[in-house]
């Protein structure tokens, strides 16, 4: 994206974000005790408020998890599975359920957002055991495309769970496509003090703690937890959002670089002066996003660059 002063709806929307902000992330005290407390352990959304969000939704039980699934699977020829973001603790929010819905209308894809296990009652090796048999399903029953999607989190989960595929010798998806990805859980890789105050959501400290929950038994520098200890040779075309006002840019930026490295065709658009997660908000900038998504995932090819 060029270089422009971001939008008056953007600043309001960074606003909102701030004020709003997760008292977890705040330090890693904070963070501690909020996993300690069990309050982020709740019911998805009750029944994820169908009645409002309509009856383009189905939810159903597989595999352990509930599947919120956006589109009809027969009559599409591409199935996306979006892994939803929180920090691995926070349950899925009414804008990821906003963001599939569109997505599935604009793109003539089935979407299928599963609701993973949580943190810090399960662990990233569960969560990687369920989504595998529902991978496989989906392999079965969805002879077309596949691509897989995710923001923060679930944008880290869905660059690990590809290498993981490529591990256990799994067919890869056709498609990556991650916003804000959180590709290093142990938050070792990078000085990350410079961006500290201007992101309006995430605090190094309070995410070290809900990262190490996640990881379980595993090292947060286990691929399986953070990408950026991984291996991304093979890996399918990939394109990648973040906003230069996060603290994750730049662990993100310097994955980019690795899969230029390792051949994968792959793209980075960063917004300039944007928040954490920016496509997913109701801003002018995210709908640029979603028509730079759009014509990624109907292109033949892509090649490598950053704009």
């Amino acid at each position: 994206m060029d270089k422009e002063k971001p939008s008056f709806m953007a600043s309001v929307a960074e606003r909102y974000v701030k004020a709003r902000k997760s008292v977890y992330f705040n330090s890693a005290d904070a963070a501690s005790r909020y996993l300690k407390t069990g309050a982020h352990a709740q019911e998805h959304m009750g029944i994820l408020d169908l009645v409002r969000f309509g009856r383009a939704s189905t939810v159903k039980m597989c595999h352990q998890m509930k599947i919120v699934s956006y589109g009809e699977k027969n009559r599409s020829r591409h199935t996306i599975i979006y892994l939803h973001g929180g920090a691995y603790v926070k349950d899925v929010h009414f804008q990821h359920l906003n963001f599939c819905r569109s997505l599935s209308r604009k793109a003539g894809a089935c979407v299928v957002l599963p609701l993973y296990p949580l943190a810090p009652e399960h662990t990233c090796p569960e969560t990687y055991s369920l989504l595998t048999e529902l991978y496989k399903d989906i392999l079965r029953d969805n002879p077309g495309r596949i691509s897989i999607m995710g923001d923060s989190a679930g944008g880290g989960l869905t660059l690990g769970f590809t290498g993981h595929l490529k591990k256990i010798g799994l067919p890869l998806p056709q498609r990556l496509v991650v916003f804000s990805p959180w590709v290093d859980v142990s938050m070792t890789l990078n000085d990350h003090e410079p961006f500290e105050d201007k992101d309006t959501m995430l605090c190094t400290q309070g995410l070290i703690p809900l990262g190490e929950a996640w990881a379980g038994d595993l090292d947060t520098k286990d691929p399986l937890v953070s990408p950026s200890f991984g291996d991304c040779d093979g890996f399918p075309d990939t394109l990648i959002f973040t906003g230069t006002h996060e603290i994750l840019y730049p662990d993100i930026c310097d994955y980019y670089k690795k899969m230029t490295g390792c051949g994968v065709n792959v793209r980075l658009v960063t917004g300039e002066g944007m928040p954490h997660v920016y496509p997913l908000y109701p801003i002018p900038e995210a709908r640029e996003a979603m028509s730079v998504l759009l014509s990624f995932l109907e292109s033949d090819n892509t090649k490598s660059c950053h704009t």
